[in-house]
């Protein structure tokens, strides 16, 4: 799973290089997006290893047109690094954030929050990473109190499930 990652990474750095600037690295986005969903009608064909990568040429062609997103799916698709298509997706809207000084992060709760404690826990957050934020909340009721927060590789764990679990482990020691 990590090469994989590290490779989606790779590739979507060198797809990410080709825009001058945010707004062209946005419409980049925009159209591998597009070509990706396109490409959902043939997916079938595109993993089928009995045909070569010329053969499903005109297909791809006729199907995903030719701009850039196109171009670059049929890239991975001709070097057999397709499964690699939805990662790829995901590390270029996480370059694209950092191009716009956008964080993104994941709030999970026991308990849902209202309008008022989730801008709390926005401007919290803001002041800690500095930066614009785009929340998502969601609930767990398995984590019995507190909140996660995951942004990228950091995880704040503040739950009591978390607490419980490190005191398990001291206890152990």
């Amino acid at each position: 799973m990590k090469e994989s990652i590290y490779l989606a990474q790779k590739y979507a750095k060198a797809f990410d290089s080709c825009a001058k600037n945010t707004q062209e690295a946005q419409a980049n986005f925009l159209c591998y997006q597009k070509a990706l969903k396109n490409l959902v009608q043939i997916k079938d064909i595109v993993i089928n290893p009995a045909l070569s990568f010329n053969e499903k040429r005109p297909l791809l062609k006729e199907v995903l047109g030719q701009d850039i997103g196109a171009c670059f799916l049929c890239l991975l698709i001709k070097e057999k690094r397709f499964s690699l298509a939805q990662i790829i997706e995901e590390q270029l809207l996480s370059l694209l954030d950092k191009r716009q000084g956008l964080v993104r992060a994941q709030i999970t709760t026991a308990a849902a929050l209202n309008t008022q404690e989730q801008a709390q826990v926005k401007k919290a957050l803001k002041a800690y990473f500095n930066s614009e934020l785009n929340l998502s909340f969601s609930q767990d009721k398995a984590i019995l109190g507190g909140m996660i927060i995951k942004q990228e590789d950091l995880c704040i764990d503040g739950s009591i499930l978390g607490r419980l679990e490190n005191l398990k482990q001291a206890l152990k020691r």
